[in-house]
């Protein structure tokens, strides 16, 4: 693929103390700074400021939360039944677009030594503070230190899950290798002709402009949930007190669609349909018409414009998750 193709592609920025941050898909430490392990870094570029605003975001987190820091994947305080700790994907809930990261609190040590790529003093304050909390054993790290508390016994504040994951042995490994032997495996990726020829796209600059800015906030305390989020919202009355609206965008095309079916579509800053603000009738916006040919009766696909009744009626509205495109459907009425 041309190097044009990188630049397409739609990412979302948020930003924390003024640095913009790429926003990842689960807000863990092992998306953010797998491929420093091998990959070198350009300071000042979007990619070295992505990650180090992503540490001080981690650890904003962690003492909002009173522990230590690195969030990342890994094992936790659950076993199957032949007795295997279960692994999953953590993340800080703000940078990562994935739902329910404020469920689950769990530390992964590793995740502080894959930090000394990134800030070696910070890391090592860390490192030294999980030590002090005993999660250092006679291969290292344990893999991982659980604060969920609806994993936890009355008594506990936290369980330290005492196994060790090899592959993540192996990050650490690199990690170190990256701080203390002046970053071999990225002068080994340069070796490669393939890769130094496109060595250009790890020193893209922070945009000036950036159409779309992904803004949160940081979550709160934990809290145990009883059930996660749900990914749809569905309305079957079209004709509700207060306008429902979707928003969905890539960066340059953005459409906006309400639950009575009006709504815009715009590239950039040009309208591609014809819209006014008006939350009172909501008439505007681009519609398909149908007519039965034998009577003459006609409708719309939604409930606007002609607000024809009907049996039932469905918007349903997805955010976007993987494998699977954001949606906005609406179930044609048909008159009663």
């Amino acid at each position: 693929m041309p190097q044009e193709h990188w630049f397409k592609l739609g990412r979302l920025l948020s930003k924390y103390g003024g640095d913009p941050v790429l926003v990842s898909w689960g807000g863990s430490m092992f998306e953010y700074l797998m491929p420093l392990l091998v990959m070198p870094t350009y300071e000042g570029t979007l990619l070295d400021r992505t990650y180090k605003a992503m540490i001080g975001r981690q650890i904003h987190y962690a003492s909002r939360n009173n522990i230590p820091w690195g969030i990342s994947e890994s094992c936790y305080n659950k076993v199957d039944a032949a007795m295997i700790y279960q692994y999953h994907s953590f993340g800080v809930p703000d940078t990562g677009l994935k739902r329910g990261l404020s469920e689950d609190l769990v530390v992964a040590p590793y995740a502080s030594v894959l930090a000394l790529m990134v800030d070696a003093e910070k890391a090592c304050e860390n490192l030294e503070n999980l030590t002090e909390k005993g999660v250092a054993g006679e291969y290292g790290f344990y893999e991982a230190v659980d604060y969920t508390p609806s994993r936890l016994a009355p008594d506990e504040t936290h369980v330290v899950i005492r196994s060790y994951m090899s592959h993540h042995q192996g990050m650490s490994f690199l990690a170190l290798a990256y701080t203390l032997l002046n970053k071999p495996m990225q002068r080994r990726f340069l070796l490669d002709p393939m890769f130094k020829a496109t060595e250009l796209l790890l020193q893209e600059r922070v945009p000036k402009e950036v159409p779309f800015l992904y803004d949160v906030e940081i979550t709160g305390m934990l809290r145990k949930v009883e059930a996660r989020e749900m990914l749809l919202r569905v309305f079957t009355n079209p004709d509700t007190p207060m306008i429902e609206t979707h928003l969905l965008s890539n960066g340059k095309y953005s459409v906006m669609v309400t639950n009575s079916g009006g709504g815009y579509s715009r590239w950039k800053n040009l309208a591609v349909t014809r819209w006014h603000e008006d939350a009172a009738l909501d008439n505007e916006g681009m519609f398909i018409y149908l007519r039965d040919m034998k009577t003459g009766e006609f409708w719309s696909t939604a409930y606007q414009p002609t607000r024809q009744k009907s049996k039932n009626y469905e918007a349903i509205y997805s955010q976007s998750r993987p494998n699977s495109n954001a949606q906005i459907t609406l179930l044609i009425p048909t008159p009663k």
